[in-house]
């Protein structure tokens, strides 16, 4: 039951002042607006796995960043300084693995046609890890975040 909703149109809705429309490829509605979350490391030669920092410099399984509603996952973003083959996984709640991208022989990407649902209440961590001998230099990891209903 949604709560203080209204409807606007053909598959849009408001509720609690967040505008949602009918997203036709997720099967559910999802907030218009977006929402970055950014992660990063600030060293070079990274060659360990390790989880990546929040705001504050904060490891992001010390604190991880709450979501404040029931969302999706609809994008990541991936950069590092220099050519790198390395592996990022998004993680909810100290630990579960949500989705793992590979960088291999470049220093960026871009997917942007994701669908993976987190809870509110849930936490994400961002953690960054390496085949032997591989590196990464200044590592960031930027998650699209949208509502959902």
């Amino acid at each position: 039951m949604l709560r203080d909703t209204r409807y606007v149109g053909p598959r849009m809705v408001i509720e609690n002042s967040i505008l949602y429309f009918w997203d036709i490829t997720r099967n559910k509605y999802i907030s218009t607006g977006r929402h970055n979350i950014s992660y990063g490391i600030d060293h070079v030669n990274i060659s360990n796995k390790r989880y990546m920092k929040i705001t504050g410099n904060s490891p992001s399984n010390a604190t991880g960043y709450r979501i404040l509603r029931d969302a999706i996952i609809t994008a990541i973003s991936i950069n590092t300084k220099d050519v790198s083959n390395c592996k990022f996984n998004i993680k909810k709640n100290y630990g579960m693995n949500l989705m793992t991208a590979v960088l291999l022989n470049n220093n960026g990407m871009v997917m942007d046609d994701l669908n993976i649902s987190i809870d509110k209440n849930d936490w994400l961590q961002a953690e960054i890890d390496f085949e032997i001998g591989e590196k990464a230099d200044f590592p960031e990891l930027i998650i699209e975040l949208a509502w959902s209903l």
